[in-house]
């Protein structure tokens, strides 16, 4: 089931710059090879009252027949993407094996290659509400995570999952938690390692490792954006002007 968040229109300017499209996010989807199967949940986002154990649907049939299509999303050139690992003192070793380390990533990757940033003093630490909607696993320590250390890569699309996977195990073998950028999760050791086992796999389950967000906009309209199918090489999608009654069961 893909995971989502809900955001209100004020908490972001816009869900824009994720390939905006005007058909439906269930047959965009589909068009890209995604199963949609199973609906998104829907869940609050950062700095919002949680609202546990409710856990609201998507009718993503009702969604996919509410516009029409004008032009299928454009696959992007390769797959990119980065995560922020989290140590309590110093974060051991990155071993980089089969990842190319450079001082900058290329504007279309060959091979996978990967840029390492220490950004302890610069990058915000999650705080204790963000920590409880977001985390998986025990991640109280990320709050003061005494090295905090960017991971971006880039890589060929028909090397995306596998690069992911080897990116997510050199983190955990370095440190005990991980930022997922791309989607917003905050994982413990063993939620990462989940996911770069999934991403291995030879038919990896897409809905695993990525998210939908949910916005609520001023017009009463929703918009719905997937995050996180870049760095698998597929064009993240937009669904702008969804009616409310259509984005919940």
């Amino acid at each position: 089931m893909f995971r989502s968040r809900q955001y209100d229109s004020t908490s972001s300017s816009s869900a824009t710059g994720l390939g905006s499209s005007s058909k439906g996010l269930a047959s965009g989807l589909l068009d890209i090879g995604i199963s949609t199967g199973f609906p998104p949940s829907r869940r609050p986002a950062r700095g919002r009252t949680k609202v546990a154990p409710c856990l609201w649907l998507i009718n993503l049939g009702a969604i996919a027949s509410t516009s029409a299509w004008a032009a299928p999303p454009t696959q992007p050139a390769d797959a990119r993407g980065s995560i922020a690992l989290y140590c309590a003192d110093e974060c051991s070793e990155l071993k980089l094996d089969g990842l190319a380390l450079r001082a900058r990533l290329p504007q279309t990757a060959t091979a996978p290659t990967v840029v390492i940033t220490d950004v302890t003093d610069s990058w915000t630490r999650p705080d204790s509400q963000t920590l409880a909607q977001w985390g998986e696993g025990n991640v109280d320590g990320m709050s003061t995570a005494g090295q905090i250390v960017l991971i971006a890569w880039a890589t060929p699309r028909n090397q995306a999952a596998l690069t992911l996977a080897r990116v997510l195990q050199v983190a955990v073998e370095a440190g005990p938690w991980v930022e997922d950028v791309d989607t917003g999760r905050l994982l413990a050791r063993v939620p990462a390692q989940e996911m770069s086992s999934e991403a291995m796999r030879d038919a990896p389950d897409v809905a695993r490792l990525a998210t939908i967000d949910i916005y609520d906009m001023d017009d009463g309209t929703t918009t719905l954006s997937t995050r996180g199918l870049v760095r698998l090489g597929l064009p993240d999608i937009v669904e702008r002007g969804v009616a409310s009654s259509d984005s919940q069961t």
